[in-house]
């Protein structure tokens, strides 16, 4: 893909969630790490919570954040 031409086009599309099945089916002794990654802070924790009730397994959560101002 050149940079030259127009921006890229990228098409995203919905894919099943996993990870109840992973941790309660395949392999519930496993040690399992899911990622957050959010653009709100007042999303983060609740988020990151929520995962951690539902899945029962390890979570590491990410702020993204850019300052326009810098």
């Amino acid at each position: 893909m050149q940079s030259s031409g127009a921006p890229p086009v990228i098409s995203l599309q919905l894919v099943p969630k996993i990870l109840r099945p992973l941790v309660k089916d395949w392999i519930p002794e496993g040690f399992v790490v899911s990622f957050k990654l959010e653009t709100d802070i007042s999303l983060l924790v609740p988020k990151s919570e929520d995962a951690l009730k539902n899945y029962g397994h390890k979570v590491s959560s990410y702020l993204y954040f850019i300052d326009k101002y810098l």
